[in-house]
């Protein structure tokens, strides 16, 4: 079902796990067991579409960008790091 949070948060951490490797879409769906995911694509575009991702279509080479990595951080990432210790404006 789209969109399928759960499946976007294991892309997102896979890719953060390949960082800053390029991870190539086939063996993207294969280590998360996504080969008859017909929403795969779908959530994939998608976090592409909101700058979490970075990828080359033509090549269906991927890659988490640091907004990716700053939303699945524990600690909010390094943005949310820097405005605490310069108080934000």
């Amino acid at each position: 079902m789209f969109p399928d949070r759960k499946l976007q948060l294991k892309i997102l951490e896979k890719l953060k796990q390949s960082y800053p490797a390029s991870v190539d879409i086939s063996k993207l769906k294969e280590s998360l067991y996504t080969h008859e995911d017909p929403d795969f694509n779908i959530n994939l575009h998608y976090l592409h579409d909101h700058g979490l991702i970075r990828g080359d279509v033509d090549f269906f080479l991927f890659q988490i960008t640091v907004s990716g990595i700053d939303l699945i951080a524990d600690d909010g990432g390094l943005n949310a790091i820097l405005k605490e210790k310069t108080g934000g404006f």
